[in-house]
């Protein structure tokens, strides 16, 4: 569930965070305009490894939950508990692509509100 919701936040926060940048970057000068756009490219490459290195953690976790599964039932695991599994992993995965960018967004939604 909690992927689901960070989900919508980021739907909802990530074009309020763009509207605000492109303003002050029409407001602002040459110089302020570069910094800016720095600032915006070194946060979204820190965002996209922070969150392929949880994706990572996420995959270990999601294939060590499913050998000790395997291994549980000697190979003849029941499908409710595959599809069970499953399910919470790919949630886990989702989850752990989606927290860092949001973090992110959320960070420079409040500090674009408060720099007006």
């Amino acid at each position: 569930m909690r992927a689901t919701t960070d989900l919508a936040q980021l739907a909802m926060l990530a074009p309020v965070v763009v509207a605000q940048r492109t303003a002050k970057m029409a407001q602002r000068g040459t110089n302020a305009n570069a910094r800016e756009g720095r600032r915006m490219v070194t946060k979204k490459i820190s965002a996209s490894s922070e969150s392929l290195f949880h994706v990572a953690i996420a995959v270990a976790r999601t294939q060590a939950r499913f050998s000790s599964l395997l291994l549980r039932t000697w190979f003849m695991p029941t499908a409710s508990s595959m599809v069970s599994s499953m399910r919470a992993s790919a949630l886990d995965l989702s989850s752990s692509a989606v927290s860092p960018y949001l973090r992110k967004v959320k960070a420079n939604a409040k500090r674009l509100r408060r720099a007006r």
